[in-house]
């Protein structure tokens, strides 16, 4: 697990408030059940540890911690 990952899983925990083991594949919304609220709150939290901008477009077709941490990985480069 690359640092990317490792910390878009530990965001989306912490906002989560998920207990235990958060696989990298695991569907945000419809799994996790994240809000509307809880996913701006990982979005905010994204932008602010990465010092990157991510547009609201960009987030609905990332639905998962690793094609989200693909994406911040890309953006940071």
């Amino acid at each position: 697990m690359d640092e990317y990952l490792r910390e878009v899983i530990k965001i989306i925990a912490e906002v989560s408030e998920t207990e235990g083991q958060i696989d990298s594949d695991v569907d945000l919304v419809s799994t996790l059940g994240l809000s509307s609220m809880r996913v701006a709150q990982v979005i905010f939290s994204l932008e602010d540890t990465f010092d990157i901008e991510i547009p609201d477009t960009v987030f609905k077709g990332i639905i998962t911690p690793n094609r989200l941490a693909e994406w911040v990985r890309e953006a940071v480069s």
